[in-house]
């Protein structure tokens, strides 16, 4: 299973770019990359046992060094480190777009995206989300042998 860690790379970049230049989709984010990526790895890997423990939390941590590398390459300069230090600070913000549809005082709170403590919190939540579903998606296209 580890073979295809480059291809996870990749589908991150993308996700990071696209995160970049287009706003933070918090659990269609987790959901996309994680079910979406598994079930494309599956069209050219077959794997025959289940992933363990090590697996998972080596393609989760390949998924999100992509991502901060795609933040970085979407950049007018190679600077991930810098933007997520800049937007832990609140010195910049990430649109959140669900959030930012919204109406009412929800809506004008987001509108001009979060930063903080607030969008460490929205990420967390993302992160786990998308554990729980690269856990289930790795697993879940799993062949038997026959014989």
């Amino acid at each position: 299973m580890l073979k295809i860690l480059p291809f996870y790379f990749m589908a991150a970049l993308l996700a990071g770019l696209f995160r970049y230049w287009f706003g933070f989709f918090p659990l269609a984010h987790a959901l996309f990359l994680g079910l979406g990526s598994a079930w494309f790895a599956s069209l050219f890997y077959r794997q025959e046992r289940t992933a363990g423990k090590r697996t998972v939390f080596a393609i989760l941590a390949t998924l999100l060094v992509g991502e901060l590398a795609g933040f970085g390459m979407a950049q007018p300069w190679f600077d991930p480190l810098g933007w997520l230090s800049r937007v832990l600070q609140s010195d910049t913000t990430e649109e959140i777009f669900g959030l930012a549809l919204m109406g009412g005082r929800i809506g004008r709170n987001f509108q001009l995206g979060t930063g903080g403590g607030f969008w460490v919190l929205f990420n967390l939540i993302d992160a786990l989300f998308l554990l729980f579903f690269v856990m289930t998606g790795v697993n879940t296209f799993v062949y038997r042998k026959r014989g």
